[in-house]
């Protein structure tokens, strides 16, 4: 079966690929060891600072050692490591702050009338909630 137009002739013919494979190993793909480039990068501008720091740290004029951690009991040394605790502190509350408001704002609330906007100005009712959108507390 064959398409024509103005005398030509055009005729698609599939072909069944059949016999042995080629004897060897068969090519993988390299796309996912080349996404990896980047984490493997990433993680040596991470490692490599913080290996230096470390070995900086513990340097001391006659060799290795925990000379330079000697000043650690003077009070303002103290206050210092306060300082940062607290800073560490304020940083991972911030964090948990924000992971439990992404988890708040993902949360399907489409049984509850509380979480839905209202119609309108002025209406009092939800969209799509059969309850008023506020109802004042009333002792009774």
């Amino acid at each position: 079966m064959g398409l024509q137009s103005n005398g030509l002739s055009l005729e698609v013919v599939g072909r069944e690929v059949s016999g042995r494979p080629v004897p060897g190993r068969p090519r993988r793909p390299a796309g996912p060891y080349l996404l990896g480039l980047p984490a493997l990068l990433l993680s040596c501008l991470l490692v490599v600072p913080i290996g230096v720091t470390v070995v900086a740290a513990f340097r001391t004029p006659s060799g290795f050692g925990f000379g330079n951690f000697a000043v650690m009991g003077d009070p303002a040394a103290l206050l210092a490591v306060g300082n940062s605790l607290a800073w560490v502190a304020v940083a991972v509350g911030l964090v948990v702050v924000g992971f439990f408001l992404a988890l708040l704002s993902s949360l399907d609330c489409s049984g509850s009338c509380w979480c839905r906007p209202s119609a309108g100005p002025g209406s009092g009712t939800s969209s799509r909630c059969s309850a008023p959108a506020w109802t004042p507390y009333r002792m009774t």
